[in-house]
């Protein structure tokens, strides 16, 4: 039986205890009662795609569909967009895929997904310069990854297509798991000096192409909540660094990043049975909105 939705004002609580509600509530929501969410289970993912619109839509968002056919089904790509008072300026675009990998999925990405909604009810109301696009991506997972039947990779061909300008896509996967015992973080070799060995922080990576907007926007994160986020330029050599939709969007020579936990660098349940809703860190995630409402309203002026 589905759990009632939340209502939208609890006046026992205050915003960031309410946010850590709305968080478990999204991600229990998508990973435990809808569980895997792909093309093989094809009534979990319309079920995402359409609990996604709705939240998006009760933010005060219109949410438009961008669909295509895979395996003789359509698929969508979910669009809602804040509009900015300069038509001229480029454009702002905060993304998570919706899809899974064959298990539940509740970090990756249900985890992105719940911030991702929560950004966009924060800053619904805002005023901003540049139009900010809040976009839920489908088909992000095997096999689609890296393919042209990948979601973004189908959005970001279409942008290039119609030429539109975009400052910078800040693309959000896994955030949601997060460990303070000591030597809980993989790091690849050659950065061993660079970064902690406690897998508490979250991680920007970029290419050179964004490291500018990069810098801005871990600035704004850092002072705007108490979650670390370090910062990452493109190693061709460190595995992963290509592995969400900012791919999509460089290999369309777009600026792009991605802010992660870090994936299996760190989550030992990374594409298995075991990714479930009761590992996540909800406060931390919590914090994830805080820093990145900021930062992406300060890259929106």
């Amino acid at each position: 039986m589905r759990k009632p939705p939340l209502q939208n004002k609890v006046s026992s609580l205050d915003s960031v205890s309410l946010t850590v509600r709305e968080l478990k509530n999204h991600v229990y929501t998508l990973s435990h009662e809808f569980g895997d969410r792909s093309t093989r289970k094809y009534h979990a993912m319309q079920q995402t795609a359409g609990y996604i619109a709705d939240r998006l839509e009760a933010c005060g968002l219109d949410v438009t569909e961008q669909s295509y056919h895979v395996v003789g089904r359509p698929v969508s790509n979910l669009i809602a967009e804040l509009a900015g008072t300069d038509p001229t300026a480029e454009i702002l675009i905060v993304g998570a895929h919706y899809d899974t990998c064959d298990n539940p999925g509740a970090d990756d990405n249900a985890s992105a997904v719940a911030v991702l909604i929560e950004v966009a009810k924060k800053l619904s109301a805002s005023k901003t310069r540049r139009k900010i696009r809040f976009v839920a991506f489908v088909n992000e997972e095997p096999p689609y990854f890296q393919t042209e039947y990948m979601g973004s990779k189908v959005y970001a061909n279409k942008l290039r297509e119609n030429g539109e300008k975009i400052y910078l896509a800040v693309i959000l996967e896994m955030l949601g798991y997060y460990s303070d015992e000591p030597h809980s973080q993989k790091i690849p070799l050659p950065l061993v000096w660079k970064y902690p060995s406690t897998g508490n922080f979250l991680l920007a990576v970029g290419d050179k192409n964004s490291s500018a907007a990069m810098e801005k926007l871990a600035g704004m994160f850092r002072r705007s909540c108490s979650l670390p986020l370090y910062e990452l330029t493109k190693y061709s050599f460190i595995q992963g660094v290509d592995s969400s939709d900012h791919w999509s969007f460089w290999e369309n020579g777009y600026p792009a990043i991605m802010i992660t936990d870090t994936s299996y660098y760190r989550n030992p349940y990374y594409h298995t049975a075991g990714d479930t809703y009761e590992k996540l860190d909800y406060n931390r995630m919590a914090q994830a909105v805080e820093g990145n409402s900021a930062a992406i309203l300060e890259l929106a002026k």
